[in-house]
């Protein structure tokens, strides 16, 4: 199957050579970030699939063996090896019933004792998603909506909260990919 991901390192050409650099690597293009959907339960990719060439590959993916995960890398990594931001959208990943059954992975129960849990004032599921969101590696910023004057003070909360750590953050993913 062709892969549908977009390649970073191609946007990236494109940008510099719009930016008017050669093949001197100090040429900075000004693509400092990119968007995209990132939640840990709904929309995992960016730090789960292997769908982009390194930065040292020049190979056109059509070349590359296309099941050979090997040659491929995350976006997370690809994006902190071009030196790229992610702002995340969607961070509270998919709405309505099949949102919240897959959200279900976030009860933390059943993770590894080494995963504190955290000791927020409020407990809902929406916190939950946006503290593992937030804990995502490589991500800027977790964007999201509020309706409400408590939904912003509930979010303003929990950026007084220490995001999980790489270990916990990959434990809470195994769960919720598994």
């Amino acid at each position: 199957e062709e892969s549908r991901a977009l390649n970073l390192g191609d946007v990236v050409a494109l940008a510099q050579k719009a930016a008017g650099c050669s093949t001197d690597e100090t040429c900075r293009s000004g693509f400092r970030f990119v968007q995209l959907p990132v939640s840990p339960h709904s929309m995992p990719e960016m730090y789960t699939l292997p769908s982009q060439r390194p930065p040292s590959t020049s190979t056109s993916t059509s070349t590359l063996e296309k099941n050979d995960n090997s040659l491929f890398q995350t976006l997370a990594q690809t994006a902190k090896d071009f030196n790229i931001g992610i702002f995340s959208s969607r961070s509270l990943g998919s709405s309505g019933r099949k949102g919240r059954t897959q959200a279900k992975c976030l009860d933390w129960k059943g993770l590894p004792p080494s995963v504190r849990v955290p000791s927020f004032p409020i407990h809902n599921l929406q916190t939950d998603i946006l503290h593992v969101t937030r804990s995502s590696p490589g991500l800027l910023c977790a964007l999201v909506g509020h309706k409400t004057p408590a939904n912003v003070e509930s979010n303003l909360k929990l950026a007084s909260f220490p995001p999980l750590t790489r270990h916990e953050f990959e434990s809470v993913v195994k769960k919720c990919t598994a």
